[in-house]
């Protein structure tokens, strides 16, 4: 780590603590992975003694975005599937290894996996895919949104009918890159070309609910 992000992070953990009230944050995502590049943002999650989550983003010398998050203190109590996404997350403070301890719990979390998708949601999903696929034929911008809210939407659900968790497009492509490369292909293709051609559209649906 360099001398002006070990400073940027210090920066943090005082706006945290003193302006924000937070005893406990969580550095997250590419910062926190270690393949981040010049455009990554510093992903920071907060915990406070607060009633809702909000946003507090900011700028660090006119060239850092910082994405900083606040939290209730409560959610430390118990892990939920929103907070996968901070799980190789780096502890920047802590207040009695409440930071440490929610870490273990989103890993068993992970671990367990997800419920396994029912019969009926299973419908559901590929009803609804069907239906977007055929309103995304047009060349209108309502038919273009819906081609990329279809892929969108596909993406996720790739994971969702194999009872894999959905950690955000970044890590779902690393994990098609190495797990399924004909969709990953199939998909990257189909998503370079969408704007002109809705050609993989319904290779990618049929591809994703397999049943």
């Amino acid at each position: 780590m360099t001398n002006n992000q070990s400073s940027l992070l210090q920066y943090i953990c005082d706006f945290l603590q003193k302006d924000q009230g937070c005893h406990t944050a969580i550095l997250y995502g590419s910062k926190a992975r270690g393949d981040d590049n010049e455009l990554s943002d510093f992903d920071v999650i907060g915990f406070a003694k607060v009633e809702h989550s909000f946003p507090k983003p900011i700028f660090y010398q006119s060239k850092h975005y910082l994405d900083l998050w606040i939290y209730p203190e409560k959610d430390l109590l118990k892990a939920h599937s929103s907070y996968l996404h901070i799980l190789d997350g780096k502890i920047l403070f802590e207040k009695e290894n409440l930071g440490t301890d929610f870490l273990k719990k989103l890993k068993a979390l992970e671990l367990e996996g997800p419920c396994k998708i029912t019969e009926d949601q299973y419908l559901s999903k590929k009803l609804w895919s069907q239906k977007m696929y055929l309103r995304s034929l047009g060349n209108d911008p309502d038919s273009l949104f819906r081609r990329i809210w279809l892929m969108q939407a596909l993406l996720e659900d790739y994971f969702l009918v194999r009872n894999l968790w959905f950690k955000g497009p970044k890590k779902s492509f690393q994990f098609l890159k190495i797990n399924d490369k004909n969709f990953y292909n199939l998909y990257s293709k189909t998503l370079s070309n969408i704007s002109t051609s809705t050609e993989g559209l319904n290779a990618c649906f049929e591809s994703v609910f397999l049943k």
